[in-house]
């Protein structure tokens, strides 16, 4: 709870003032507003702490940075569900409402969300690890400058990973990488292909897919345990 407060008092004392200076609003007048919107998953379980923790956190710095601000910072909540119809609703509804949007649940969700807000609108530390969301000019993928990313990408996750066991892992005889079998689960193999040849003169590696709706979960276990 403290680093998340820590990190997101962070965005708001240093990040959300500089994209200001590039909007409309008047930072200099006595006491403006600027209200940003949280959505995510507050109905379901899926991601319901998560979203939880997040949204205490973002009050928690909120009401820090309000105390010696000119600025005043609001928080607005959307419930999305964890659906991408959820989530484009709930867009729809806030973006005349907000300045920008922070800590954005989900890859699908905030994928299906872009195109209903208004051009230029922040998104500030969406959680994701979709490379759509973010530059890599090895993969491809284009530059998109109202994104402000914090975590790192999937594909920068499991090249740390890769790079890890290759390093520190060596005693490894057989090692499973396990992802999910969809368009953001897809980087992973690709990951393996190009960056980390020599983890495998060392060790058996066996990748498997997840289903989405993950119904071939014991089919993978025993294989793995097995092998």
């Amino acid at each position: 709870m403290l680093f998340i407060k820590a990190a997101l008092l962070l965005f708001v004392l240093i990040i959300i003032p500089q994209c200001l200076s590039h909007s409309n609003i008047d930072v200099e007048s006595s006491s403006p507003n600027v209200t940003f919107a949280l959505v995510g998953s507050f109905s379901r379980p899926a991601l319901l702490h998560m979203s939880q923790h997040l949204e205490a956190g973002l009050r928690a710095a909120f009401a820090e940075a309000n105390e010696n601000s000119k600025l005043q910072y609001t928080l607005a909540i959307g419930d999305h569900s964890y659906t991408a119809k959820g989530a484009v609703d709930e867009t729809i509804r806030l973006a005349s409402q907000v300045f920008g949007f922070v800590g954005f649940i989900g890859s699908g969700t905030l994928q299906a969300s872009l195109p209903h807000m208004e051009q230029g609108t922040p998104v500030i530390d969406p959680i994701t690890g979709a490379q759509f969301a973010r530059w890599n000019s090895q993969l491809g993928s284009a530059p998109t400058n109202r994104i402000l990313n914090i975590r790192p990408a999937y594909y920068d996750e499991v090249g740390a990973l890769m790079h890890e066991l290759a390093s520190n892992w060596k005693h490894l005889s057989r090692t499973a990488i396990i992802y999910q079998s969809d368009r953001f689960g897809s980087f992973v193999p690709l990951t393996l292909d190009n960056n980390y040849f020599s983890f495998f003169f060392f060790t058996d590696l066996y990748c498997f897919e997840l289903y989405f709706d993950q119904l071939n979960t014991t089919e993978l276990c025993p294989p793995l345990l097995l092998k």
